[in-house]
Order: C-alpha cells, then sequence, then structure tokens
C-alpha cells in the first residue's frame, strides 16, 4: 500500500467497497491518504482510476 502522510481523508459511503450499509468509519477523518493498494503484483486500487474492475481473489 502507497500512502501519503500530508494529505487527509474522510470516509463516506461513496470511498467505502463495502457491502454493510453502515460503517463505523463514515464521517471519520484519517491524517493519511491512501494512494495506491497493489495485492500480488498488480494494482488494485488507485487514488486516481478507483477499484479495479479485474478479480484476483479466490472465491469459496
Amino acid at each position: 500500500m502507497l500512502i501519503r502522510l500530508d494529505e487527509s481523508t474522510v470516509v463516506d459511503k461513496q470511498s467505502l467497497a463495502f457491502r454493510n450499509a453502515y460503517s463505523p468509519y463514515e464521517g471519520k477523518e484519517f491524517l493519511l491518504k491512501v494512494k495506491k493498494t497493489i495485492l500480488r503484483g498488480k494494482v488494485i486500487y488507485d487514488d486516481q482510476s478507483g477499484i479495479s474492475k479485474e478479480k484476483l481473489g479466490v472465491c469459496l
């Protein structure tokens, strides 16, 4: 995960890739910003383009 410590972010419904209707983090401010998340060498989240459409996890 690549983060910026000189930026902050407030969690809202649009920023959560969450199945639940409620999150305890909604409305909270975090003193960092996630710029990219990488899984097995592939970018799965980028703050410019959002969440990747490619499915890389295992479904049981």
